[in-house]
């Protein structure tokens, strides 16, 4: 696996290339390596990247799910500081591309202002290259949802973007009650429900309130093909035409 970042979070290059203060950064050790999964729009130019981690220390039998669904807050909190830490970095040295970041973040993370208020800090960054953050709400703890309106309005006003991963029709919210920039719907989801004539209805009438939807886990030209015959605004994963 190759780092997304590519070596640039070391800590001695980091001290020599950004300023601290400005950025605030918590020079987090290196614990995931973070791999990059491609955004693209549906000319195939690129749009944005998911910052998709991994632990050093589990290799081959690496299941996402059952790890990060057990990944205590505290965890969770301390793979975002890192990830963080490092976009800064990352963009400061690419800076002259412009890219959204997609950030899985969990619901009780937006609980800990400490982590709101680095994700507005870092999107007053990114923005100065034109780049935009993505605070992506993975389906996990929607029980939380009452008690997360401030810090999504805070984030918002901070120019920082929302998505919901994993939607599907069955998440039973309505497109005029969604306050998010986009929702991610799994190909194989799609596969799924593409020949009720129901759910064409609905992805069309997400598309009129607004709301980009992107195809995740495209691993094949069928995968690619299917999305680009849907209302669909991007597409992500690692196949490329």
């Amino acid at each position: 696996m190759t780092c997304f970042f590519k070596g640039t979070c070391d800590p001695c290059h980091r001290l020599k290339n950004i300023n601290i203060e400005s950025c605030n950064l918590h020079l987090s050790k290196c614990n995931y390596v973070h791999l990059g999964q491609s955004i693209v729009d549906r000319n195939n130019h690129d749009y944005g990247v998911q910052i998709l981690s991994r632990p050093l220390y589990i290799r081959d039998k690496f299941e996402p799910v059952s790890f990060y669904s057990t990944l205590l807050p505290t965890k969770h909190n301390a793979l975002l500081v890192e990830i963080i830490d490092k976009i800064y970095v990352y963009q400061q040295h690419n800076n002259t591309k412009a890219i959204y970041y997609f950030i899985n973040v969990e619901r009780f993370s937006l609980l800990d202002s400490r982590v709101v208020d680095s994700l507005c800090e870092l999107s007053k960054f990114v923005d100065k290259f034109n780049s935009k953050v993505v605070v992506e709400l993975t389906e996990r703890h929607v029980e939380l949802n009452q008690y997360i309106v401030e810090a999504e309005f805070k984030l918002r006003d901070a120019g920082v973007y929302l998505a919901f991963d994993n939607f599907t029709y069955q998440s039973e919210l309505l497109p005029s009650e969604l306050i998010c920039d986009f929702v991610k719907m799994d190909i194989s989801y799609i596969k799924s429900m593409i020949n009720k004539v129901w759910f064409i209805d609905w992805l069309y009438h997400m598309e009129e309130h607004g709301i980009k939807m992107i195809a995740e886990r495209i691993e094949t030209q069928q995968d690619y093909q299917l999305a680009l015959s849907l209302p669909v605004n991007y597409l992500q994963g690692f196949y490329r035409i």
